[in-house]
């Protein structure tokens, strides 16, 4: 179970849990904060060091959790932010 899909399994953690009405909430959500347009800025402009990026996308072990799909849209989310 991958956490940042948390939200595609409500109805089967509702069905393991026994529990007919689960909902799952999202209840601290970045954009609903006061400081989101900081955060945005953040996340477009922070550089990342090639050795750091690499360090943790290039770690065999992320492939047991991560298709290849996954990590390729890690990569190009991040691309524009690594420096080196």
């Amino acid at each position: 179970m991958k956490l940042e899909k948390l939200n595609s399994l409500e109805q089967i953690i509702a069905e393991f849990v026994g529990a007919q009405h689960f909902k799952l909430v999202n209840d601290n959500v970045g954009n609903d904060k006061p400081y989101k347009y900081l955060y945005k800025q953040v996340r477009e402009t922070i550089k990342i060091p090639r050795e750091v990026f690499d360090f943790y996308y290039k770690d065999p072990r992320l492939g047991h959790f991560y298709s290849e799909e996954e990590i390729t849209g890690f990569w190009k989310k991040w691309e524009k932010n690594i420096t080196d």
